[in-house]
C-alpha cells in the first residue's frame, strides 16, 4: 500500500501570507438587507472600522450578522404588533412556541455566534484583543521553564 503524500509547501506558504488589513473606510451596506439590517449595518461597521477588526474578508460574515438582525427585529416587530402569536396551540391541544418566535429564537442564537466573532460581547472582545504570545527567553538568568509552561497552558482561556 503506498503512503500518500501531502504538499506541505502549499501550507507553509499560506501559514506565511499576511493577514488582510483592516479597511479604513466604512463600505456601504449591501443592498440584499433589509431595512433593520441596513440600519445596523449603518450602526455597527463604523465601530468594527475604528476598531480596526473590519477587514475585506470579513463583509460577508458581517452581511450574515446585519441579514440575521434583520430577520430578528422583523419578528420582534411582528409579535409586538400581534402579541398573540407568541404561542399557539398544538393540535393535542398543547401550548407553544409560534412559528414567529421560533424564527427568533434561530435568529438569536445566530447572531450570538456572530457577535462573538466579531468581538461584541465582552468574552469576544477580550478574545480579538487578546495579546499575542511574548517570545520566550531560552538562554540567561531569566529563564523560567515553569512560567513558560503556564503562559503556553493558559494562552488559550
Amino acid at each position: 500500500m503506498a503512503k500518500k503524500r501531502t504538499n506541505n509547501r502549499r501550507t507553509k506558504a499560506a501559514a506565511k501570507k499576511p493577514a488582510a488589513e483592516p479597511l479604513n473606510k466604512v463600505p456601504k451596506p449591501p443592498a440584499t438587507l433589509g431595512k433593520y439590517g441596513t440600519a445596523y449595518w449603518k450602526r455597527i461597521a463604523p465601530k468594527l472600522v475604528d476598531l480596526k477588526v473590519l477587514t475585506d474578508l470579513h463583509l460577508e460574515p458581517l452581511e450574515s450578522l446585519c441579514h440575521w438582525w434583520d430577520i430578528y427585529q422583523t419578528q420582534y416587530a411582528t409579535i409586538r404588533k400581534h402579541p398573540d402569536l407568541m404561542f399557539i396551540e398544538s393540535e393535542s391541544g398543547y401550548r407553544q412556541k409560534g412559528p414567529e418566535v421560533q424564527v427568533m429564537d434561530a435568529a438569536f442564537k445566530n447572531l450570538t455566534t456572530l457577535w462573538a466573532r466579531f468581538g461584541l460581547t465582552p468574552d469576544g472582545e477580550r478574545k480579538l484583543n487578546k495579546p499575542s504570545r511574548p517570545t520566550a527567553q531560552r538562554s540567561g538568568p531569566t529563564h523560567d521553564p515553569v512560567a513558560e509552561f503556564a503562559a503556553a497552558k493558559y494562552e488559550d482561556d
